[in-house]
């Protein structure tokens, strides 16, 4: 059975919507892990109903902002203004990918 789009639903986009207004998140040169992203998405969504998953989380980011593959990992570009919600785990986080990157030259 193919799972649907939620991309195509107005309650779906009204509901990530929310979350960028929540979060202040617009376009922007700041780069941000899709995961990380996503967690940041987990905890605006506590008590809601209806979570989107990963891959559907994915599919509304590249809707809404600007994205690049790097190391099989899909990065969007948004304004600074998120780092205020950053935790050092999620900046950690994004860092395992330009460590890995850094210790492959290295080499």
């Amino acid at each position: 059975m193919k799972k649907e789009n939620k991309t195509k639903h107005k309650g779906w986009m009204e509901h990530f919507e929310q979350f960028l207004h929540e979060y202040c998140i617009k376009k922007g040169s700041f780069f941000i892990k899709d995961s990380v992203l996503y967690k940041l998405y987990g905890k605006w969504r506590q008590n809601k109903p209806s979570p989107l998953g990963k891959t559907q989380f994915n599919n509304f980011c590249k809707l809404y902002l600007n994205h690049k593959l790097i190391q099989k990992n899909c990065w969007f570009s948004v304004n600074e203004s998120i780092k205020v919600h950053l935790t050092e785990d999620l900046i950690n986080e994004m860092s395992k990918t330009g460590a890995k990157q850094k210790t492959k030259q290295k080499v």
